[in-house]
């Protein structure tokens, strides 16, 4: 009888610890979050819900349309714009870093750029450029609520054939140059469509439609809707590549209460509660409890790495990879269904510009191919998405034209307008320094025109190449920014008064 007794009180004595040592860490972790409010430090958003509402010109009983300033909390990337010889006009959107360049913290989305974790855009300008006293003059513009960084920009002059084309990949490593004529005639258009119950879906996708302007026939995708096609006709032992034109990214469905959840730094209870009661934490506090309970102190202390692990991890996944990874912030998921089994593996993600259409390739593994030449991919969007076309053609490596010239364009002038001053010197991956960009900032870039002239059979095309990061606009940035929506462009301002909320579309 009274090994059974000491057995209990050992037994509640050991959960008893463990009980007071969560109990202090939940009571550390709240500590830390009064701090924190205290401070001023909301993880690099510091706008709260109303202020926001006040910012957006918003009323809560009209929340779902974003009225004629601009925008949300959320980031959408910075915006090229080109000169056509009279005005500045957008381009398109940049700074996709791969695999994410966002983070709604400064500081964290700072690290992961400088330790090497953020790829550079690559995108393809499709507007005509105009020459102005023998430079290529184009703007960096910030039109939305964030705050921009950029380290480096370069621009890449492509003398190519004059019947081919260049195509930039997914992950922004490389670019094809195909003969327009021969693609065209090797794609493969879907033979049907789905939706997710499995029900066809309408589309008038042909090889033809390509190079087509797409007006209409558009295909809308709203947020979390995924859609499958399936090809047939192709090559088992060719790689296949989807060939995806896309544009559009409208605002999140609940956009701001999103962006608040991205910087929390007050625990809720639901928090406390998926923290102390998920797999990884009930196994992390047992073993911390064995080694209290048979060291003590000394067990407390070795404890405390596991102790850190846990509240840097609140839903069993580590900080570095959530915020590192690829995100569902404006996105188009593809995946193919193995023939073997049946079950759909991940390829890749692609965003979609905001302003044009842009092409992509998706590459993915011959295992992708059935036996009997049919291919099934699955696509789901993030938000609202346009796909203006998606084919798959194969060896598309292979068939690249190597008979091309690429050109890197000299920078001389990167006028920064609201601190008047020439940051040329600041775009170097050797210097530390950034160029800063708040809401309302623009800043002029002029490039040198190419060495080599166009032959008759020749064409260029530019790409522009963006490294560095961007964040949810800071307090001090907000402040400094001032009434921002009164220094963006006319143009700016027509495309953000159109922009709703996704709970709009049903």
């Amino acid at each position: 009888m009274t090994k059974a007794i000491k057995k209990t009180y050992k037994t509640i004595s050991f959960f008893s610890k463990a009980l007071i040592l969560l109990i202090l860490l939940i009571s550390a972790w709240s500590l830390l979050s009064l701090i924190r409010i205290f401070r001023g430090d909301w993880g690099g958003n510091e706008n709260s819900f109303q202020s926001v509402l006040t910012k957006l010109r918003i009323n809560n009983a009209n929340a779902d349309v974003v009225e004629s300033t601009a925008a949300t909390s959320s980031s959408s990337t910075p915006f090229l714009a080109y000169f056509n010889g009279k005005q500045y006009k957008l381009e398109n959107d940049i700074l996709y870093g791969k695999p994410t360049s966002y983070h709604p913290n400064y500081s964290n989305a700072k690290l992961l750029y400088e330790s090497g974790q953020v790829r550079p855009d690559l995108y393809k300008i499709n507007s005509k450029l105009t020459t102005v006293a023998g430079k290529l003059k184009f703007q960096l513009q910030e039109i939305e609520p964030e705050e921009s960084f950029f380290k480096w920009v370069q621009l890449k002059r492509i003398v190519h054939p004059k019947e081919s084309e260049v195509i930039i990949d997914s992950e922004y490593k490389k670019y094809y140059i195909s003969n327009k004529k021969l693609l065209e005639k090797m794609i493969i258009a879907p033979n049907t469509a789905k939706d997710e119950n499995g029900n066809l879906v309408v589309i008038n996708i042909t090889k033809k439609k390509y190079h087509s302007n797409f007006s209409d026939d558009e295909m809308a995708l709203n947020k979390d809707q995924t859609i499958q096609f399936s090809f047939k006709g192709l090559q088992q032992e060719k790689a296949p590549s989807l060939l995806v034109k896309s544009w559009y990214r409208d605002w999140m469905a609940n956009i701001i209460e999103e962006s608040q959840r991205s910087s929390q730094t007050v625990l809720t209870f639901k928090d406390l509660f998926r923290t102390a009661f998920n797999p990884t934490a009930i196994s992390s506090f047992l073993a911390i409890g064995i080694a209290v309970s048979k060291l003590g102190g000394i067990g407390f202390l070795s404890s405390l790495p596991l102790l850190i692990g846990i509240c840097g991890d609140t839903d069993g996944t580590s900080s570095t990879a959530a915020s590192s990874g690829e995100g569902e912030r404006h996105s188009l998921f593809f995946e193919y269904k193995n023939p073997m089994t049946g079950e759909f593996k991940h390829v890749a993600i692609t965003e979609p510009r905001a302003w044009h259409y842009n092409t992509e390739v998706v590459e993915f593994p011959t295992d992708a191919v059935s036996k009997n030449g049919e291919m099934e991919i699955r696509i789901r969007a993030s938000k609202r998405h346009i796909i203006g076309f998606i084919g798959v053609a194969q060896n598309l490596s292979e068939l690249s034209d190597k008979n091309y010239k690429e050109e890197i364009l000299p920078l001389g002038r990167a006028h920064h307008n609201r601190l008047r001053e020439n940051m040329v010197s600041y775009l170097n991956p050797e210097n530390k320094q950034y160029i800063h960009l708040i809401p309302g900032d623009t800043v002029d870039l002029e490039f040198s025109v190419g060495e080599s002239d166009l032959q008759e059979n020749q064409s260029e095309t530019y790409l522009f190449c963006s490294s560095g990061f961007y964040t949810a606009l800071r307090k001090d940035s907000r402040i400094l920014a001032g009434n921002w929506w009164d220094h963006i462009s006319k143009e700016a301002k027509e495309r953000l008064s159109t922009l709703t909320s996704l709970n709009h579309y049903s």
